[in-house]
């Protein structure tokens, strides 16, 4: 089997099954790989070290599953990583790799978004659960069946667009592409998302786009929105309009704060006064303690294993990092810079208001996937 198709089952056992069966089958895939064929750097012992140093403390933890805790959060962000930097399939059909994840992230937001308060598949949006969450015309605690969480899902739903964006070259599919997973997008209404959205759009019109199609798409955007503005009432277009509805609620209603912000520095403060030094509780902590995560990246890490062993974990993200871009700017390979750097934004922007690590875990395999493949100079591989 092709490692390429391979990567891409494990991420449908990640999404439709479980996340800790895709580590636990991609030990699989690593564990025959040989050594000769992976090249290690020095920050990669740091990662080993993390990995032994909070799994030890991990185990000491009572009234959790700490072994399926350890798999997910501590092995399976660097799993991925050591599978990505380590068969040279995954580099040569990378274009290949990441068709087979847009089409798998994609089936999944399509198939989680059209739900009904019920649970059940449907394309009536009238009955659409996220659609009627959003416009508060349901009440959760009543509901039986568990919804994965709108900025959540926005993450995948943003992930599809930009991978989208850099693997579909007709134009009429990149656009029906567009309107459907865009008015996904709005209706989910994740102002986190929908910014980052722009902010990947404005970044490949920057750094892309030739000086005679910037003019041209600024010239048409510019004109398009112009219209739009003078002649549509965006909070009058069916379904369309709740992401607007809910950012003037949130954000500029009387009495909100830093623009319907506020609520989170509950959770920052409560995610502060849980993080210790060396203090290892698990990454879920927060969510069994308190019923709500630390709506902050770092601060997810520090209030789950310590500000110390977070420092470690951070270093070795951005040593990876800075190891992938010297790489691609010697390789010149834009279709992995595009989407390292479309997927960087997205944990930055998101990882602000959102614990990305915890909420979405298969959102950050891919990462450190693409991070792994990336990593690797050509004559390694």
């Amino acid at each position: 089997m092709r490692s390429e198709l391979y990567v891409a089952i494990l991420f449908i056992f990640a999404l439709f099954v479980s996340p800790i069966y895709a580590v636990a089958i991609g030990l699989g895939l690593l564990v025959f790989t040989p050594i000769s064929r992976v090249k290690y750097f020095y920050f990669d012992v740091f990662a080993f070290f993390f990995i032994v140093y909070v799994s030890f403390f991990y185990l000491q933890i009572e009234n959790i599953s700490a072994f399926k805790e350890i798999l997910r959060y501590v092995v399976g962000p660097f799993l991925f990583y050591f599978i990505g930097k380590s068969n040279k399939t995954l580099f040569k059909h990378h274009k290949r790799l990441l068709f087979y994840l847009l089409i798998i992230f994609s089936a999944f937001s399509i198939f989680t978004f059209f739900k009904d308060v019920l649970g059940n598949f449907s394309l009536n949006l009238d009955n659409n659960y996220y659609y009627n969450s959003r416009n508060k015309l349901v009440i959760k605690r009543d509901l039986t069946y568990t919804f994965l969480n709108e900025t959540n899902l926005s993450l995948l739903v943003v992930t599809c667009i930009f991978f989208a964006n850099i693997l579909i070259r007709r134009i009429y599919l990149k656009l029906i592409y567009f309107a459907v997973f865009g008015s996904v997008l709005l209706i989910l209404s994740s102002r986190a998302a929908i910014f980052t959205t722009i902010l990947i759009l404005l970044f490949n019109f920057w750094k892309y786009d030739s000086l005679k199609t910037k003019f041209f798409k600024f010239m048409f955007f510019g004109i398009s929105f112009s219209v739009l503005i003078i002649n549509v009432n965006f909070f009058d277009i069916p379904y369309l309009s709740t992401f607007f509805k809910v950012t003037m609620e949130k954000s500029f209603s009387p009495g909100s704060i830093a623009f319907g912000l506020g609520d989170r520095f509950v959770h920052y403060f409560n995610a502060v006064n849980n993080s210790g030094i060396f203090d290892v509780k698990g990454y879920q902590y927060l969510l069994n303690t308190f019923g709500f995560s630390s709506h902050n990246e770092i601060l997810g890490h520090t209030s789950a294993v310590g500000i110390v062993p977070s420092l470690l974990f951070f270093f070795i993200l951005f040593s990876i990092i800075r190891r992938t871009y010297k790489n691609l700017d010697q390789d010149r390979n834009i279709t992995l810079y595009k989407v390292v750097s479309c997927m960087l934004i997205s944990y930055l922007v998101i990882g602000m208001t959102e614990n990305i690590f915890v909420s979405n875990t298969v959102w950050f395999y891919v990462l450190m996937l693409m991070l792994g493949i990336s990593s690797v100079k050509r004559k390694y591989v």
